[in-house]
């Protein structure tokens, strides 16, 4: 730990020209007084209980299935992705992660998933 801490206060105007004028009379100039003053106040800092953060609970993400449901009939309505996003955000619906909100981006790559997971089951039919 370092032993020199850095601040930032607001002194009065008189108390400011005093250690203003006692620095320029010292070798120690106005930072050095102001030090060695506050170092002999022989502050006592009372003990602050750290803060702790409560738990922020992990969103269930709903099945995938209901949310391509969703996904698919919005996009054949012919709504954008922004759109579907902002549907499924006013629906409460969580992510398929749990995380984040939903965004054209996210929609953007449902629907690359999906397509990808499609071609592959067909080409397993084969």
């Amino acid at each position: 730990m370092s032993d020199k801490i850095s601040c930032t206060l607001k002194l009065e105007e008189d108390v400011y020209r005093k250690f203003k004028i006692m620095g320029a009379m010292s070798e120690k100039g106005m930072s050095g007084i102001f030090s060695e003053w506050v170092m002999n106040q022989k502050l006592v800092l009372p003990d602050f209980p750290k803060k702790k953060n409560p738990p922020v609970p992990k969103a269930v993400p709903p099945a995938e299935e209901e949310i391509k449901e969703i996904v698919l009939a919005a996009k054949a309505e012919g709504m954008t992705y922004e759109a579907i996003a902002d549907k499924l955000g006013a629906m409460g619906v969580g992510t398929l992660s749990g995380r984040g909100s939903w965004n054209k981006g996210t929609i953007s790559n449902c629907l690359k998933k999906w397509e990808s997971q499609e071609k592959t089951l067909n080409f397993k039919d084969i």
